[in-house]
């Protein structure tokens, strides 16, 4: 299979999602066999590469590292709890997950 190469910046962030398929991902020496609906995520600097092990759909999301706590909760990312409670209070209103 294919193998595709890409370069992450120093303090870059990036998660290597697999929709469909299996793909390996290879970065400072060191291979993940990632399967799907699975991810992997990469923190660094240097050559990322991406190879299908069978016929998959890749999503690759990069970036610079934002420098700010990240709270996750279900379907919310913000930047506190209070934010994320914040969120959660028109679902609760609305009856959803009754």
């Amino acid at each position: 299979m294919r193998e595709i190469p890409f370069e992450l910046e120093d303090g870059d962030n990036a998660i290597v999602y697999v929709l469909k398929g299996r793909a390996t991902v290879s970065a400072d020496g060191h291979d993940v066999t990632v399967a799907a609906e699975q991810a992997v995520a990469l923190h660094g600097r240097g050559t990322v590469n991406l190879q299908a092990l069978d016929r998959a759909q890749v999503l690759v999301l990069s970036g610079a590292a934002i420098g700010e706590p990240v709270i996750s909760a279900g379907p919310f990312i913000m930047k506190d709890e209070s934010q994320v409670e914040d969120a959660f209070a028109p679902t609760a209103l609305a009856g959803w997950g009754d």
